[in-house]
């Protein structure tokens, strides 16, 4: 079943739930008159059923574009508990209340605004968790990039005479740690990768160049492991 399906089908279940709230609340199942108690009762039941409604159909959209699968449950658990609370306190609201207006509306308020800040303190939790996230997978990425070249141009037979320093190089590359970003030095080893391969393609190559940047790459690997070492540790 596509999403725009699965939307659509929470949209008709919600409009036909909110349909028979109201029916229920004119109706009734007693001739009483309605309070202004019983008003903002029902009016706060509309608002937890939007809210859920909302939650449900747009919930899954941010999962898909954010990746936000941490906050989803919490804030379904979240719309799903404040409806609850706030249809029992509807329900229950004469005998809570005994018609006092004020204190079910700072009651409500008190409910929604709960609510809303554990919903707003989980998208922030899942925004710092993705960006963490992205920012781990791009630091090993570029090293990963970074080693596939450093394979390369050890396996190419054309570079025979650099195969010890190459594969010097590689073994480095094969045991750092990729866990852990380190931006501006993944940057800049990536860098001189590209600049290694290029140097290499050169006709006429330069040993002590070429023995020199190799031993820069690999200066620059053995800090950054240490960097990742302090961090981790």
């Amino acid at each position: 079943m596509s999403s725009k399906v699965k939307m659509w089908l929470t949209l008709v279940i919600g409009l036909i739930i909110i349909a028979i709230t109201l029916v229920l609340f004119l109706l009734g199942f007693s001739d009483t008159e309605k309070t202004a108690l019983n008003w903002l009762a029902m009016s706060f039941m509309l608002i937890s059923e939007v809210l859920l409604i909302a939650g449900l159909m747009l919930l899954p959209v941010y999962i898909k574009n954010t990746s936000g699968t941490f906050a989803s449950s919490g804030v379904y658990s979240t719309l799903f508990g404040y409806w609850l609370i706030t249809a029992i306190l509807a329900i229950f609201a004469k005998a809570f209340f005994n018609d006092n207006v004020r204190s079910f509306i700072s009651t409500q308020l008190i409910v929604l605004g709960s609510a809303a800040i554990i919903i707003i303190v989980l998208f922030m939790t899942a925004s710092n968790v993705k960006r963490d996230d992205d920012r781990i997978t791009k630091g090993a990425v570029l090293l990963k990039n970074s080693e596939n070249i450093a394979f390369s141009l050890m396996s190419n037979t054309e570079y025979q005479q650099f195969t010890g320093i190459l594969g010097k190089l590689y073994e480095e590359f094969k045991y750092s740690n990729k866990n852990t970003e380190i931006a501006d030095t993944d940057q800049q080893v990536y860098s001189a990768m590209s600049e290694l391969a290029e140097e290499l393609n050169k006709d006429e190559v330069d040993n002590r160049d070429i023995e020199k940047k190799v031993n820069s790459i690999i200066l620059h690997l053995k800090e950054r492991n240490r960097a990742v070492t302090q961090i981790s540790g």
